[in-house]
């Protein structure tokens, strides 16, 4: 909102200028003016379309720990109001709190198998809709959890079902980080598919 009316200001500078004084002058002020005016809307009719359409969405499968800020793509925090990158106003979510509780309890009991290894627990909680990339709040996913553990058959589990290896934690350490620093060669060949 603040740029779209900042760029009217100097829009309106810079048709005085180049009315008054300096064409060149005001002709620059102009288009300045307009690409601030163009972003300002962009960014303001962005967040009220991210609104209507985040209210609108229903939230049945998984916990949001983090989500993506719709104006830069990087990934914040579920409750962040502001996004930290971009500092744009993020969308409010609403979420039903009985259907959150229990799958932020099927998901934790699932990062909680992947760290034990505890292979049928596991398979149990995926077939019960447990989100097999859902995430702790240190950004700690079963397969992050699992290959830490060195556990290479919850690994190649997780894999078939659909994990994102490319999932990084706060630390920034993807799940082939963690079995390479630990020296787990089982879990990091079933990681690269071996």
């Amino acid at each position: 909102m603040i740029l779209l009316i900042v760029g009217g200001f100097i829009l309106l500078a810079g048709v005085i200028l180049y009315m008054v004084a300096s064409p060149l002058g005001g002709l620059i002020l102009v288009v300045i003016g307009v690409v601030l005016g163009m972003i300002g809307m962009g960014r303001y009719t962005g967040t009220k379309v991210g609104h209507a359409i985040t209210r609108s969405q229903p939230f049945s499968h998984g916990h949001v720990y983090k989500r993506q800020c719709p104006f830069c793509a990087e990934f914040v925090k579920s409750e962040a109001i502001l996004c930290r990158y971009c500092r744009s106003e993020l969308p409010t979510l609403i979420i039903n709190s009985e259907i959150t509780t229990e799958i932020e309890k099927l998901d934790y009991e699932l990062l909680e198998a992947a760290r034990a290894g505890d292979q049928k627990k596991f398979v149990e909680l995926v077939e019960e809709g447990a989100a097999v990339n859902c995430q702790d709040e240190h950004g700690e996913t079963p397969l992050l959890k699992a290959a830490q553990g060195g556990h290479a058959d919850i690994v190649r589990l997780l894999i078939k079902y659909g994990a994102d290896p490319r999932i990084r934690n706060e630390q920034g350490y993807t799940a082939e980080d963690c079995a390479r620093a630990r020296n787990y060669r089982d879990a990091l060949q079933a990681l690269r598919g071996r």
